[in-house]
């Protein structure tokens, strides 16, 4: 009997061929590259694991949301017998306990050290996570760097704004159990993804197929990931710049002059006054928006940073040239009616010189990230330089690249919603991105040595 085993794009998808069912080739795949399975205990867990008992350096491969280890067969027999691989079920997962009463992100990471220890008790291993693996495999490096020698995540992201209600229902929308192959086909659809899940359903006595999971546990482990949802935090951003709007046109000094005018400004204030609520408005608009814009930019090592210093670097130089540009006659008005720009001087060289010292701190290997928690206050601190003295329009030229940044990501995802909202497929683009990130990330390889790290929030 000829059995034919296609990879694609990571994911083991095998074809029935006779009366075989696909678990059965996956199985057949896994001993034919030379993997056994074993099992190691963590408390009252039994974490299932592929091995080839290689001679080589040991990596251990973790799988995504609803996958299995034997995903990375493909991959193990591309590198070849030089390593050592180690593919475990995570719990939940497969061949692995598969409704244990622990799904915290605490409870995978001991796993991953429960595994680790007894393969390569006096070396340190290779990491590897994907997808909800490589959030796993991020939080154990950092954990256990004794354990890890060097860290690869592939198509992951720290946390995602995915519903785990809409997943567990998703997951148990399913038929239970699927007829065939071809049902099952026809309901999940033919993309990567929905192979790699029909490829290990697990055959029932009376001929239905099952996944090898539970919907229920999949949603408990996504809501131990799931970040609060976006318009959640965009919430507090305008709750924040609203009341921040308003401070600033209060409590005059002794010239009667305000942190800010309602008025809109380039290099000072122009046109007719706007009037309270239109100026908070747009106040809250500028910090939002120069907020996110921000966090978008924060994903490449040190480009957000970057760019903030030459945009804080301008504001220390615009600070003092208004400050030293005034009329001949001390008591006069000034030329740029800012209030205390000197004090903004002062506040962007402090930012700008924090910037430095993170940059430092942040170069590999890595001691501290920056987290939404800096990113977004950095935003909020080039949003509030702006208003303050009074060059509002002036950030979008001196902050290009993130008006790029922000713009680009904002084509990406409307296309990417519409093209879903199309296609009626709303779930499973849910379920992509929760295995694939964000676009302009969708792959990211970490090739380093690894050390503890903390992130700013």
């Amino acid at each position: 009997m000829l059995v034919t085993v296609k990879y694609c794009s990571g994911h083991n998808v095998a074809k029935k061929v006779g009366s075989v069912h696909l678990s059965r080739v996956y199985a057949m795949a896994s001993a034919a590259a030379g993997f056994r399975r074993r099992a190691v205990a963590n408390d009252d867990v039994r974490l299932s694991y592929l091995d080839n008992d290689g001679d080589g350096p040991v990596v251990v491969a973790l799988h995504g949301l609803a996958g299995t280890g034997d995903e990375f067969i493909a991959t193990a027999a591309a590198v070849g017998g030089s390593y050592r691989f180690v593919l475990p079920d995570l719990r939940g997962h497969a061949n692995s306990t598969r409704r244990p009463a622990d799904v915290s992100r605490a409870a995978f990471i001991d796993d991953v050290a429960a595994v680790i220890r007894p393969v390569s008790p006096d070396r340190p291993v290779t990491l590897v996570g994907q997808s909800m693996g490589g959030h796993t495999a991020i939080l154990a490096a950092a954990s256990f760097p004794d354990l890890v020698a060097r860290l690869v995540v592939l198509e992951a992201t720290v946390a995602v704004g995915t519903d785990p209600v809409r997943i567990g229902d998703y997951f148990r929308s399913w038929p239970r159990p699927f007829a065939s192959v071809a049902e099952a086909r026809q309901f999940l659809g033919q993309d990567t993804l929905a192979q790699s899940w029909i490829g290990h359903l697990e055959p029932l006595g009376d001929g239905g197929l099952v996944p090898t999971f539970d919907a229920g546990v999949m949603q408990s482990i996504m809501a131990g990931v799931s970040h609060p949802r976006s318009r959640a935090k965009v919430l507090g951003q305008v709750v924040v710049a609203a009341v921040f709007g308003l401070e600033v046109l209060q409590h005059p000094d002794g010239f009667d002059l305000t942190r800010a005018d309602a008025r809109l400004s380039f290099l000072k204030d122009f046109g007719p006054i706007l009037g309270t609520l239109p100026f908070v408005i747009w106040a809250v608009i500028m910090t939002v928006g120069a907020s996110n814009a921000e966090n978008l930019a924060d994903g490449l090592d040190g480009l957000a940073t970057g760019l903030t210093i030459v945009v804080l670097a301008a504001y220390v130089l615009i600070g003092i040239w208004q400050e030293r540009n005034e009329c001949a006659d001390f008591l006069s008005q000034r030329r740029y009616q800012v209030r205390d720009p000197l004090d903004m001087a002062v506040v962007a060289a402090s930012v700008l010189g924090a910037c430095i010292g993170y940059l430092w701190w942040n170069t590999p290997p890595a001691k501290i990230m920056m987290g939404d928690t800096g990113s977004l206050a950095l935003g909020g601190v080039l949003a509030g330089l702006a208003i303050c003295t009074k060059t509002q329009l002036l950030l979008g030229i001196l902050g290009g690249l993130l008006v790029i940044i922000t713009v680009s990501d904002v084509i990406q995802i409307g296309v990417f919603k519409v093209t879903r909202i199309r296609t009626g497929d709303q779930i499973l683009a849910d379920l992509r991105t929760v295995r694939g990130g964000r676009p302009r990330h969708l792959l990211r390889t970490l090739a380093t040595d690894v050390t503890p790290a903390v992130e700013s929030h």
